[in-house]
């Protein structure tokens, strides 16, 4: 099992994707986040009203697509690479991660 790069900075995580710092800044903070997504319908075989499918855009989904290799070894591996093993999880059974905004 392979171990999980360090990615401290938005500058770590531009390099693990293959993109300089002003790329990923422009692709997730600068664009308007409307025009990230694409929406269309998809009709129901049963009927009824059709289910909205909001889709990345191409360079969206390719960052995507490169975060989820990294981010299966850390589910895998169930740790966070900035504490260890279950840091930060107490009274939390059974969630690999908390999410804090």
């Amino acid at each position: 099992m392979s171990s999980v790069p360090p990615l401290l900075t938005r500058s770590d995580l531009a390099r693990y994707l293959g993109v300089d710092l002003r790329t990923l800044t422009w692709w997730i903070w600068a664009l308007d986040e409307r025009k990230r997504y694409y929406e269309f319908e998809i009709n129901r075989r049963s009927g009824g009203e059709p289910r909205i499918i909001r889709a990345p855009i191409k360079p969206i989904k390719d960052l995507q697509r490169c975060l989820l290799p990294l981010l299966a070894r850390i589910l895998q591996q169930g740790e966070r690479p900035d504490r260890g093993r279950g840091a930060g999880t107490s009274g939390q059974a059974g969630i690999l991660w908390v999410a804090k905004s």
